[in-house]
């Protein structure tokens, strides 16, 4: 999260070049604001990908577990996995996304 709240503030900077650097500003902030300010706003994030991470979770399971039941993958998990995953990402995406 540090990197992504550097990036945000070098993004909405008004001024060309004020911080010289990302590193730069990455200095200026850990010696004013401290940790703290590196990791400012990671509460929202979390609480924003916190729901598409249990869509994501719920469904990889449900369809792992459907997967793995069925008799023609019994024998492959990796199959039954790599596709609960892709679908479970599918339905993550299509659900969450566009919000």
């Amino acid at each position: 999260h540090p990197v992504d709240t550097i990036k945000a503030k070098l993004q909405v900077s008004t001024e060309r070049g004020a911080h010289g650097s990302f590193w730069g500003l990455w200095r200026k902030v850990y010696t004013t604001e401290g940790v703290a300010g590196l990791y400012r706003g990671i509460g929202v994030a979390a609480f924003g990908s916190a729901p598409a991470a249990c869509l994501y979770f719920a469904g990889y399971e449900a369809m792992r577990n459907y997967l793995r039941a069925r008799s023609e993958l019994k024998g492959t998990p990796f199959v039954a996995d790599f596709t609960a995953g892709f679908v479970a990402e599918c339905v993550s995406c299509v659900l969450w996304v566009p919000i």
